[in-house]
């Protein structure tokens, strides 16, 4: 419960200044490529000078570009995941 309670903490302090990439399309374990969702996420972020979010879960996707933006996650938590 403490572990939980300290995830949504930390979740609404990130958010403040972030973009999720969940408000893009991207669903956490569904083994759907989660790609266009992320490189929308970059590309709305840099436009409004913000972080991209990674919240827990694990995101499918393949190649995209981190320019001009900062990721953030939940540690072991959140995962970008590449397949092939």
């Amino acid at each position: 419960m403490k572990q939980l309670l300290l995830i949504l903490i930390l979740t609404s302090i990130i958010l403040a200044d972030s973009l999720s990439i969940l408000n893009y399309g991207a669903v956490p374990n569904d083994s759907i490529d989660d790609t266009p969702a992320i490189k929308s996420a970059i590309t709305a972020a840099v436009g409004v000078k913000k972080d991209v979010f990674i919240p827990a879960g694990r995101f499918f996707h393949k190649k995209f570009r981190i320019e001009g933006v900062t990721v953030r996650g939940l540690g072991d938590l959140s995962i970008l995941h590449a397949p092939n």
